[in-house]
């Protein structure tokens, strides 16, 4: 008598995790049409920071997060300059600039590699080439921006982030001397600070263009 008490106390724990595990699994499976739930990413820019100086391409990784409990139907990605665009994105496997349909299962990822390619002796590229891939879920559009060094220059990034500061560099810090010499035009990426310590030497004919990093 005891050991067939145990045997259904055994039974029906076996059930019980057998239909918890049964009904997460199908939850997973439900579409989320809450337009409050969206994607989420690893990163809200990506920068090719690769300097050309001939004709080149590279290529950066993009994670694409579900962390719903259920499915999201991403019903387009595509990159806002279409077919004009210097950029390719490749989403699990599926090169093309616009990919449609997509459902990606709750607490699920996905891959977009970008590609993009530069001719950097072109006078006509801007110094900083920026497009953005949209994503399109639930009545949402939400983007992740592309950026690159469309010329052969010199190109000083803001490292630095500091809760109410806009984002900066350091170009010339405490006791140091930087000289720009006048060898191809220097484009600063955010702000540039020279610290109250430091100098910096900007050599006659040096062109410095500034671009913001927002």
């Amino acid at each position: 008598m005891q050991s067939t008490r145990y045997f259904s106390l055994s039974l029906f724990f076996l059930l019980a995790i057998l239909l918890t595990a049964g009904l997460s699994c199908t939850k997973t499976n439900l579409l989320d049409t809450d337009p409050e739930h969206v994607l989420s990413f690893s990163a809200d820019t990506l920068l090719f920071d690769t300097v050309f100086t001939t004709i080149g391409s590279t290529t950066r990784k993009l994670m694409i997060y579900n962390p719903h409990i259920n499915a999201l139907k991403i019903d387009h990605i595509l990159l806002a300059g279409g077919t004009h665009s210097p950029y390719r994105i490749n989403v699990d496997g599926d090169p093309a600039t616009e990919i449609n349909d997509i459902t990606l299962a709750g607490g699920d990822s996905l891959f977009v590699f970008v590609r993009v390619t530069l001719d950097p002796s072109s006078q006509n590229n801007p110094l900083i080439v920026t497009d953005s891939i949209l994503f399109y879920t639930n009545g949402n559009e939400q983007k992740v921006k592309l950026v690159s060094w469309g010329q052969d220059a010199h190109y000083i990034v803001a490292d630095t982030y500091v809760e109410g500061l806009p984002p900066y560099v350091i170009v010339a810090a405490e006791n140091e001397h930087i000289r720009w010499t006048n060898d191809k035009p220097y484009v600063i990426y955010g702000y540039a600070v020279v610290d109250s310590a430091g100098s910096l030497e900007v050599e006659a004919g040096v062109k410095v263009h500034f671009h913001s990093k927002g």
